[in-house]
């Protein structure tokens, strides 16, 4: 039992040790497992983590491309309602137009008076608003004359419209001829009749007549004027450069020119009257056109000389000359233009003047010489005309002369230039200054006319000015023609003298002595109608209070001259009774004038003296010269000595 005691106790203590034994290792292997929980539990977090994170920045992607998607739509909504606010707006002004167009046509309309008259043309083009411009053509029968007539375009109705441009013409306004008049006939001598025809330009404004009236045209033809100069002086020059003319507002079509303010005589100008048409009319004169140009400067102001060619005015002249005198073709822009107006053929220039009384203004020289250049550069035939005597180193075939003085000092111009050596002069302006173009004033004139004829070969060309004036509007006297709004005219007696004087114009200068001393109140001049004088006009002037009688003596040409003039047969002097002669004179010669009631009171009347044989083919005759008067004497187949 012992034993057996020992031996369990020994199981038990062995059994002991061995439990003692394997405690460490169970704690290795719990805490290993303990351990391996916590990873495994770490693991699975960040996987969670992971997952959550890439939830997370899915959601945001789906966000961000959601928000993308939402603003693409919201665009194009926005898009959507502009194009829809846009075609509103469309219909709603298309409508707009249609109502304000129905309004105008329903609510406003032309007096029925005037319906009757005018018709709608086409359409002319439409403004910035929307609205529609018609052009209203007719024919207006006035049922009596006036003097102060008036345009009224009458409506009824309600509504409102605009007028941009209104024309009052005669019926039987004057135009030019017709554009078979400017074929060139060298060019079409080898052409049939059917190709010419095919070939001529046409008249783009012949509905549109020209602004001439037919009488005042006819007046101006029976001076048998030889030049006209235009646009003119102060009318050219402006009061300053913003009111100077510019030549190319006045071409194209009448209802496209702006006009500008005519600031020197205070009225609009339409400019209805332009290059184009003044040179038709001078053609249709048969008149030398001299065209006047702009340098530069006006009467208050004057362009630097290094700007003329910045500020256009070179350009305007050099352009102006292509207009005139070039052949239209695909780079000549103004020559082109003058094509489309209806005219193919370049006209005849032969004179511009470079400015208007602009010799003691800045920098005319400059001017001058910078123009004359580029002028010379292109068109060297051109004869040109200077304001003032500029002297030797400029280029010029004349200088200008002007003068308005009282009508005593005009005719104590006529000793001027008696003794004058230089350049010719050309006299573009002259008058005898009267509160009424009176007979004194032209005989005054007259004086100083007979100068330029005794001068002749010192004077180029000379003229009065102004030319026309309307009898509403005289903001200068005195003028050459006085016209009214009914289409009436009356010539005042300047128009007299200078129709005298053109009418028996000459070609040689001749010469006429008085004896003695000349008298302070007498002048008389004398021109050549060919070179042997065979046929002349002598202009005899007594601008006195006093009535004086004149001798006039006729000398027979030189039988050597006769031999060269005549047939055998015709080789007998001629033998003359009595000598024709033209008188200008009046019982009041310091205030009788014409007017429209008596616009011929005031004219030449034919006379005649007896002639006196006097031995060996001298002949001479007594002329009666009244107070202030002129007297015209033409003869043929003698000289007046």
């Amino acid at each position: 039992q012992q034993q057996q005691q020992q031996q369990q106790q020994q199981r038990q203590q062995e059994k002991k040790a061995g439990v003692a034994s394997m405690l460490p290792r169970a704690q290795n292997l719990g805490q290993q497992r303990v351990d391996n929980q916590v990873l495994s539990l770490l693991q699975q977090q960040e996987q969670q983590l992971e997952q959550t994170r890439k939830l997370v920045l899915q959601q945001m992607q789906q966000q961000t491309e959601e928000g993308k998607r939402r603003e693409q739509e919201a665009e194009e909504e926005r898009r959507r309602a502009l194009e829809e606010m846009q075609q509103l707006q469309r219909v709603e002004e298309e409508a707009r137009r249609k109502a304000e167009e129905e309004r105008r046509r329903q609510g406003l309309q032309l007096h029925p008076h005037l319906q009757q008259q005018l018709v709608q043309g086409d359409d002319v083009g439409s403004d910035s608003l929307g609205g529609i411009w018609h052009e209203m053509v007719g024919l207006m029968t006035p049922t009596e004359s006036t003097m102060d007539a008036r345009l009224a375009i009458r409506f009824t109705g309600a509504g409102y419209l605009c007028i941009e441009w209104v024309s009052l013409m005669p019926e039987d306004a004057w135009n030019p001829p017709k554009a078979d008049a400017q074929e060139n006939t060298k060019d079409a001598e080898d052409e049939d009749e059917e190709s010419k025809a095919a070939d001529l330009p046409a008249l783009r404004f012949s509905d549109k007549p020209y602004p001439f009236n037919r009488a005042l045209v006819k007046a101006l033809s029976d001076m048998q004027p030889q030049f006209m100069r235009f646009p003119g002086g102060a009318f050219v020059e402006g009061v300053d450069l913003g009111t100077a003319l510019r030549w190319k507002s006045t071409v194209g079509p009448p209802e496209r020119r702006p006009g500008h303010p005519n600031a020197n005589w205070g009225y609009w100008s339409t400019d209805g009257l332009g290059l184009f048409e003044f040179m038709e009319l001078a053609e249709e004169l048969d008149t030398e056109p001299v065209w006047v140009v702009n340098v530069g400067i006006s009467q208050s102001e004057s362009t630097n000389p290094d700007q003329l060619i910045s500020d256009g005015w070179l350009q305007d002249t050099l352009d102006a000359l292509e207009f005139i005198l070039e052949d239209a073709a695909p780079e000549k822009r103004w020559a082109n233009l003058r094509a489309s107006m209806g005219r193919d053929l370049p006209w005849s220039l032969t004179y511009v003047t470079l400015g208007n009384e602009e010799c003691l203004r800045p920098w005319y020289a400059q001017h001058y010489e910078r123009v004359a250049s580029a002028i010379r550069a292109r068109y060297s035939r051109l004869k040109l005309i200077a304001n003032c005597d500029l002297g030797p180193g400029f280029d010029y075939a004349a200088w200008e002369f002007h003068t308005y003085r009282d009508a005593g000092s005009t005719f104590r111009l006529r000793t001027l230039f008696d003794e004058y050596q230089g350049r010719p002069v050309a006299v573009t302006e002259f008058a005898a200054m009267t509160s009424a173009e009176t007979v004194q004033g032209a005989i005054a004139e007259a004086g100083l006319m007979t100068a330029m004829e005794r001068n002749c070969d010192k004077f180029m060309m000379g003229a009065f000015a102004p030319l026309l004036g309307h009898a509403q509007l005289r903001s200068w006297r005195p003028n050459l023609i006085v016209f009214g709004s009914d289409g009436s005219w009356y010539g005042t007696p300047s128009y007299e003298v200078q129709k005298l004087f053109m009418n028996s114009a000459g070609s040689y200068c001749g010469q006429v002595r008085m004896d003695g001393s000349r008298d302070s109140h007498l002048d008389a001049s004398l021109v050549c109608k060919d070179e042997l004088c065979s046929s002349s006009a002598t202009k005899i002037v007594n601008y006195g209070a006093n009535a004086t009688e004149i001798l006039l003596r006729l000398k027979p040409l030189p039988l050597s001259k006769m031999l060269d003039r005549f047939s055998p047969g015709m080789m007998q002097h001629p033998k003359i009774a009595k000598l024709p002669l033209w008188e200008l004179s009046s019982q009041n010669p310091s205030i009788d004038s014409n007017g429209f009631m008596k616009p011929r009171v005031l004219s030449p009347r034919e006379k005649y003296s007896v002639i006196r044989n006097i031995g060996r083919g001298w002949r001479e005759a007594n002329i009666h010269l009244p107070p202030y008067s002129m007297v015209l004497v033409e003869v043929k187949d003698v000289y007046v000595v």
